[in-house]
């Protein structure tokens, strides 16, 4: 019995803890939402560091993937030797997304938005 009555006291505590903690909110997080996202020309064809350059200059982030090998890892000191296929803008992490496949190779057809 005692240890029912201490539940329910918990969670008439945490109830109102919980509300408060959810209307509170960040008004700057939500003025940069509104914020529009920069735009960033195409860097199809070009090196992976010159895209990174680009997105970096124009305030964004950068994620890159090879469409050829989803799980193969590319460092930043590896970005040299891969050629951007090419790009998507994801807004709600306000970075663009490079396909890139080593120089080496070619790129896929299909992959990402082009441009």
């Amino acid at each position: 019995m005692r240890a029912r009555r201490l539940a329910r006291l918990g969670s008439l505590i945490a109830t109102p803890l919980l509300l408060a903690a959810c209307a509170t909110h960040d008004p700057g997080a939500e003025e940069e939402s509104r914020t529009p996202m920069p735009t960033l020309g195409s860097a199809v064809g070009q090196k992976l560091t010159k895209g990174i350059e680009g997105a970096k200059k124009a305030g964004l982030g950068a994620t890159f993937v090879d469409p050829t090998d989803p799980h193969r890892a590319i460092g930043l000191e590896s970005a040299a030797r891969y050629t951007i296929c090419s790009q998507r803008p994801v807004p709600e992490m306000r970075a663009v997304k490079f396909y890139v496949v080593p120089s080496s190779g070619r790129c896929p057809s299909g992959t990402g938005d082009a441009g």
